[in-house]
């Protein structure tokens, strides 16, 4: 058993997870990226889940992830790729509240929540400060988040474990991975949740990793005036990918377009 957030296996069944394939998420970014003056810059870029389609409609891409092992399976899904894709492509290590690059991006864009994993306002000023820095004139930030329901949040059975989702990998390996949120803290804003991997591999042995991680959810208007005081003005406000303005559908993600003033 590992507790480590780090444990590589997180990365190896990223893009095996069921409810992780064929999120609209990836066909939004990339039209995105289409329209964007220059190239894209992706923050907590994963395995290239967003990134890899972006570079196969022929834009160049920068992927920005503080996780070696995301980075390496990033890099094994590319040498699956044509060259002329590969060659789209530049992957950096380091974290989205501090990071320097020498390009200037025509969209910067961090997908499926990611943003959460800043835990402070102090760490989501510094990304969004860097993020303008690193927009050339006229360039655009788009993100999504979950919108916090709070009278579900407040009920105690928020924090029982979800329904499993079993799956196999091409190792040959089989997962059951349950999600579990551990706890919410009001104050804080932020909630600790748990996935619980129960892995039997092709030999019989079996293995249960979990992986902890937090998140600090946000509200709309305390969004949109960290990215006011950041230097973006908010072009469009989604409730969902198919571009639906926000509060004329169901409960769905916040989808943020904004651009730099």
């Amino acid at each position: 058993m590992s507790g480590s957030i780090e444990h590589p296996l997180i990365a190896e069944v990223y893009d095996a997870i069921p409810s992780h394939q064929n999120r609209p998420d990836v066909a939004f970014y990339t039209r995105l990226a289409g329209e964007s003056n220059g190239p894209v810059l992706e923050l907590a870029s994963g395995t290239g889940r967003v990134l890899i389609p972006i570079a196969r409609s022929g834009k160049p891409v920068f992927g920005l992830e503080s996780s070696e092992h995301m980075i390496r399976r990033c890099r094994e899904a590319l040498e699956k790729e044509p060259r002329e894709v590969r060659d789209k492509v530049e992957l950096v290590q380091g974290r989205m509240q501090s990071f320097q690059l020498e390009n200037r991006f025509g969209l910067v864009i961090c997908p499926f929540n990611s943003f959460l994993h800043l835990l402070s306002a102090e760490e989501q000023l510094s990304c969004l400060d860097c993020t303008h820095e690193h927009l050339g004139p006229g360039g655009r930030f788009a993100f999504d988040v979950f919108e916090p329901d709070i009278p579900r949040m407040a009920r105690p059975g928020f924090t029982e474990e979800g329904q499993p989702q079993g799956f196999g990998l091409p190792t040959g390996s089989t997962i059951e991975l349950r999600h579990r949120n551990k706890s919410v803290d009001f104050r804080s804003q932020r909630i600790e949740s748990e996935l619980i991997l129960d892995v039997v591999y092709p030999d019989g042995g079996k293995e249960q990793v979990l992986h902890s991680f937090q998140q600090r959810y946000l509200f709309r208007y305390e969004a949109e005036h960290l990215l006011a005081r950041c230097g973006f003005e908010v072009e469009a406000l989604y409730g969902g990918f198919d571009q639906n303005p926000h509060g004329t559908t169901g409960p769905g993600p916040l989808v943020f377009v904004a651009r730099k003033r």
